[in-house]
Order: C-alpha cells, then structure tokens, then sequence
C-alpha cells in the first residue's frame, strides 16, 4: 500500500504537466483564433496546437440580403489574418469584400429591386451589388438619373434618380413631361424592374399620350428601327399596339 502511493504522487503531477501546451512565438504565423464550441468533448488546447499551422482557412458563407452563397477564406499574411475573400466558386478568383452598403427608403416614389427581388425595407448590400431602380407608378412619372446604381466599398454609386411628375400629376402646370398609360385589351403585360413595360406574346395593348396643345406635337419614337408615329397601329407577329395622342387645352 505505501509503495502504491507514492508511485501515484509522482506520476500524478508528470501527467498535469504534459497537458498543459506552451507554445513560442514560432509555433504559429498568425495569432491562435478564440474558439467557442458546443461540443463539451471538443479537446480546445489540442484544437489550437493543430491550429497553430495552419496558413488558410475556406469556409462556406451567405452573403447579401438574397443569402448568396460564396467560398470564402482567410489568409495568414506576415502575422495576420487577412479577409475574407470569397468567390462564387471554389476555384475561382478570390476577392476581399469591401464595406456594406444601406439602403434606406428616402424617396417613396421609388422602386427598388436586386435580382428581381423588391427591397422594401432598410437592407444592407455587400461590396459590388448592383440594384435596379424605377418609378413606382408606369407613365406617371418620369426617371431622371441612372436607374442602375453600384455598391462601391460602403458608398453608392451614381446617386439615386428621381421621379419628375408628369402633365397628369402637375393638372398640366409648367413643362412637365407628357403622361403616358396603358390598356390591355387582352393578353397581360407587366412593369419589370427596370421600369419597361414587358408585353407578352399574343397581347393587343393601347397605349395613351397626354400633353398639353401648346407644347407642340410629341412623337411616339420606336427601337429596333420601327418608324416614328403620331397616332396609329403597330402590328408585329405576336404583339398589337394601338397608340394615340390626347390633346389638352
């Protein structure tokens, strides 16, 4: 029995000694991260020894008010970690991510959309999102500025458009732009993001200008070559436009 304690009171304090790691300044590049686990059998002082010699760490990550999935990772450089940089896969190139951008709901008569998602509340954009901007109310009002505005490292960039009323809004005071509306006569048509008016196949739709008499004549102007009109019909394959002018006093 004597002999049994006092083997056990000389290994006991060899076998404390052995677990608790020191480390030199050699030992690791960058500074051994806080861990914080779940796993109440997760040995941390073993975790952070193997830790200490590791240069890069990958991780999956959920960037963006749409939870866009990217690669990202952090980087040992000269003694400290740098990140994190991430890419939309796995062997493509990495880039920091720069500072978020807030949106806010300063102007009402906006309308805001990222990948064909409305923004309808305060939401913060990473680095190089880009979101599309329109007026709310079709041919009421009229976008002045860029209607596609960039993230840029925690500023936005051009400045957010505006909605200039047009005649119908104004009662026809000052030098408002004309009013434009639509009917579907049948079919369906609706307002993308952008702020154009997407007409589907097989759909007749008219199309109404009002302005005042005294401005002058306006005319309706055609992309993809089509000619100019003052009132009239289009007919294409799939689509019928009926279009005309309303003279106000």
């Amino acid at each position: 029995m004597i002999i049994g304690f006092w083997m056990l009171y000389f290994i006991l304090p060899f076998i404390l000694c052995q677990e608790d790691f020191t480390y030199s300044p050699d030992d690791f590049k960058c500074s051994l991260p806080d861990v914080t686990t779940q796993d109440k059998n997760l040995d941390i002082k073993r975790f952070r020894s193997d830790f200490s010699k590791i240069s890069e760490v990958k991780f999956p990550g959920l960037i963006g008010p749409l939870n866009e999935r990217l690669i990202c990772k952090i980087k040992c450089i000269d003694g400290n970690w740098v990140g994190p940089l991430c890419s939309s896969t796995p062997d493509g190139r990495f880039q920091p991510i720069l500072r978020e951008c807030l949106y806010r709901q300063v102007q009402p008569l906006l309308a805001i959309s990222f990948k064909n998602s409305s923004i309808e509340k305060e939401t913060n954009f990473p680095h190089a999102s880009v979101v599309t901007a329109r007026c709310k109310h079709f041919g009421l009002y009229k976008i002045k500025g860029e209607n596609t505005i960039r993230c840029e490292n925690g500023e936005w960039t051009p400045k957010w458009p505006e909605c200039v009323p047009t005649s119908v809004i104004t009662n026809f005071t000052g030098d408002a732009p004309p009013t434009i509306t639509y009917t579907v006569v049948s079919g369906s048509a609706v307002v993308e993001p952008s702020g154009d008016l997407y007409v589907h196949v097989d759909t007749t739709l008219r199309l109404d200008c009002m302005t005042l008499k005294s401005l002058g004549t306006p005319e309706w102007t055609w992309t993809q070559g089509m000619d100019q009109h003052i009132a009239g019909n289009y007919s294409s394959k799939h689509v019928q436009v009926h279009f005309r002018l309303t003279y106000f006093e």
